[in-house]
């Protein structure tokens, strides 16, 4: 019998032991995006059909599939799972991951952006499983940017999300050489290969992220400094485009597409044995 306060093995009081077969979930879900913007770029890397997207995009590529609608409604209902993960990480921290201080006050920010970002993809999700894309969300969101660049402070304040979003990609490359995302999966039932198998794709797929985030940042600061809304409102098809046309454009495409495939690799992981301990 637990006392009042008490936390189980998993390391949530009893109250909140309902998120861990949520967070689960929304893992599993954030994994199959992740998977299919990496495999969507492969392909458009080495000409052989693919398309460089983002979440939205590649959820829409999935759409079009054989009951793909049915599935996009799936991982839609997961993706909300995540959202609600992120939203009871910022508001009840129920890891204690936060703590307090001008630190834990960033956490907090980083976990209330996340909501909000998973939030509003989960919606797309939902009603991508239930009609066809309009097209339309990427012209409405730089037209948001943009009528908010005209506000005074504006510009400083995109480009001060650019620079935030700069800062959250070196923290993924930091962590990747760090290795210390593996270590807070459950590997004891794993033997030592594969547990490096698992730090491989752990590294490999926050060094691809880290990347992205690189190019969506260097996107959005000058986008804010030339005032120009559609550069400023570019997300992760954007940045891959970015990559795309440097020299080697499809050598480096071809790597950061399968390091994005490693990170949902690395999302289903966490899905299946991340430890849920304080």
């Amino acid at each position: 019998m637990h006392t009042p306060g008490s936390r189980t093995s998993a390391g949530f009081a009893p109250d909140k032991q309902w998120l861990v077969p949520i967070a689960r979930t929304g893992y599993y879900a954030k994994s199959i995006v992740y998977v299919a913007i990496g495999a969507l770029a492969i392909g458009a890397a080495v000409g052989e059909g693919g398309k460089t997207t983002g979440a939205v995009g590649a959820l829409g590529e999935i759409a079009k599939q054989p009951f793909g609608r049915i599935l996009v409604g799936v991982i839609a209902l997961g993706l909300a799972c995540y959202a609600v993960w992120r939203w009871a990480q910022f508001g009840a921290d129920p890891e204690n991951k936060a703590g307090g201080g001008a630190t834990g006050k960033l956490q907090r920010a980083v976990y209330l952006v996340s909501a909000v970002i998973h939030t509003g993809l989960a919606i797309t999700a939902g009603t991508l499983a239930v009609s066809a894309p309009s097209g339309g969300s990427s012209s409405s969101k730089a037209k948001w940017v943009a009528d908010l660049m005209e506000q005074p402070g504006g510009r400083i304040l995109v480009g001060g999300v650019g620079l935030v979003i700069f800062g959250v990609g070196i923290a993924e490359i930091v962590k990747a050489f760090k290795g210390e995302e593996a270590e807070k999966l459950d590997l004891a039932r794993l033997d030592s290969k594969a547990r490096k198998g698992v730090q491989t794709v752990t590294a490999s797929g926050l060094a691809a992220r880290g990347v992205v985030f690189g190019a969506i940042a260097s996107q959005v600061v000058l986008g804010a400094l030339r005032f120009q809304a559609d550069k400023a409102a570019s997300g992760s098809r954007e940045a891959l485009v970015l990559l795309s046309n440097q020299e080697f454009g499809w050598l480096i495409l071809l790597v950061v597409a399968a390091g994005l495939v490693c990170y949902g690799v690395f999302c289903s992981l966490k899905g299946a044995l991340r430890r849920f301990a304080v």
